[in-house]
């Protein structure tokens, strides 16, 4: 969505974005931290402190084929989860989400902007569908457990046995 789009609805824009293509309209810097509604967050490693800081979260990548983005990282922030019709990527995980009430998926811009108006408006709402998305996430633990137990005997197949007492 371009930057007017969000003036228009009288919502202040800022963008944090990796080097690339230039949006289609300048926005403010992310340094106004404090004076805007609506943050776009295109960088590694700095969505933990938007989760941390923003009352709701939209998926990127899910309201056109693209297969979403992963929303476990705002769901165990404690964040409510909003993204679009294609989470292929993460179909099970938004799954879960919903199944548990952490998320809502939304079909497009319109829908996207009505639920986030009323987690807005609804302070109940949005510490229940929070509450809901982080319990949801801590049920999706011990992935590098699981992962390791896979790994061992191809690794011990590989490399020989682990001596434990090394």
């Amino acid at each position: 969505m371009r930057a007017t789009w969000w003036g228009a609805v009288g919502l202040a824009l800022a963008a944090a974005c990796m080097p690339g293509p230039k949006p289609p309209e300048p926005l403010k810097p992310v340094r106004f931290l404090l004076i805007n509604d609506v943050y776009v967050a295109d960088t590694l490693g700095e969505l933990g402190l938007f989760y941390r800081l923003a009352p709701v979260a939209f998926v990127g990548k899910s309201l056109v084929r693209g297969g979403g983005q992963n929303p476990l990282e705002a769901a165990q922030l404690g964040c409510p989860v909003l993204f679009g019709p294609h989470m292929e990527n993460f179909e099970e995980l938004a799954a879960g989400l919903l199944r548990a009430g952490g998320a809502r998926r939304v079909a497009d811009g319109a829908e996207l902007a009505a639920a986030v108006a009323l987690l807005l408006e609804n302070r109940a709402a949005r510490a229940q569908m929070a509450t809901c998305a982080r319990a949801a996430a801590a049920s999706q633990g011990g992935a590098l457990e699981a992962t390791l137990g896979a790994l061992a005997p191809l690794l011990e197949r590989t490399l020989g046995p682990v001596d434990a007492g090394a």
